[in-house]
């Protein structure tokens, strides 16, 4: 199944984005009551509320995000918009075997899971190099 994915919109307007500053405000309290017309009372969830918490300090500062369940299939057009790379491009890595996917029919599906997996991979990758490019410049007074 192709992932369903939900963009969430920072707000545009001065009363979201008031109730967004009163939201986050509150958020930081671990007990949270939702309480329906009829009078019902349920306390969210840990899970959720960490969710939910995310996400308003999120639209709090100005971005949008998106949800997308980690056991979904994505295409390749939405995995590549995750790494924040052309379509071509993706495709190399996914023909080089640097991350796995299925083929429905002509249509190459990715795995969230996988996905995230060589982004995670990647990332530490880049960090590292960074820090040895910053030990070289150290190293060789570059910095003062």
């Amino acid at each position: 199944m192709i992932a369903q994915s939900m963009l969430i919109q920072p707000p545009k307007n001065e009363a979201e984005i008031k109730e967004i500053k009163e939201l986050s405000a509150i958020f930081g309290d671990k007990n949270i009551k939702i309480i329906t017309p009829s009078g019902y009372q349920i306390e969210i969830p840990y899970s959720i509320l960490s969710l939910f918490k995310t996400v308003i300090e999120t639209l709090n500062n100005g971005d949008a995000l998106t949800i997308i369940p980690m056991h979904k299939e994505l295409t390749t057009q939405q995995a590549a918009d995750i790494l924040n790379v052309s379509r071509p491009y993706f495709i190399k890595l996914l023909e080089n075997g640097e991350i796995s996917f299925n083929k429905v029919g002509r249509h190459r599906r990715i795995s969230m899971l996988d996905l995230l997996e060589y982004k995670n991979k990647r990332d530490k990758i880049r960090k590292e190099n960074l820090d040895e490019l910053s030990k070289l410049g150290q190293d060789l007074g570059l910095y003062d």
